[in-house]
């Protein structure tokens, strides 16, 4: 589902890019992507490996309501930016929890159980 309002575009999204199934009650996983304004381009659902990119600032959440960890597909950056950092991670004790981590380009996010992760795209 995507959603486009001052020029911002919102994107939900499952742990593998794919749009979300609301009707499945065993989904663990539920992510969003929130671009800026920059571009008339929509949200990619391409993994970091795919050549399409979206313009703008990006920021990226994931959460995992289960009791098992998950991999989290990223979406490609946007253009302007090269990588995603984790900027919030719940699952981390302080002063960790804040701490910024360059996540390299292909490696699924990590998202511990019962915990949400935020990213932001530089």
């Amino acid at each position: 589902m995507k959603r486009e309002k001052a020029g911002r575009t919102l994107k939900w999204s499952s742990r593998l890019m794919e749009e979300p199934n609301w009707e499945d009650p065993e989904t663990n996983v539920l992510a969003f992507t929130l671009r800026s304004a920059g571009s008339t381009q929509g949200l990619a659902t391409e993994s970091l490996n795919a050549s399409t990119k979206v313009t703008g600032r990006g920021v990226f959440v994931a959460f995992n309501c289960g009791g098992e960890p998950a991999n989290v597909a990223l979406p490609v950056p946007p253009v302007g930016t090269t990588t995603w950092w984790k900027i919030t991670d719940s699952a981390m004790a302080p002063p960790f929890d804040n701490m910024e981590v360059e996540c390299p380009s292909g490696i699924p996010c990590y998202a511990a159980p019962y915990s949400s992760v935020v990213m932001e795209a530089r």
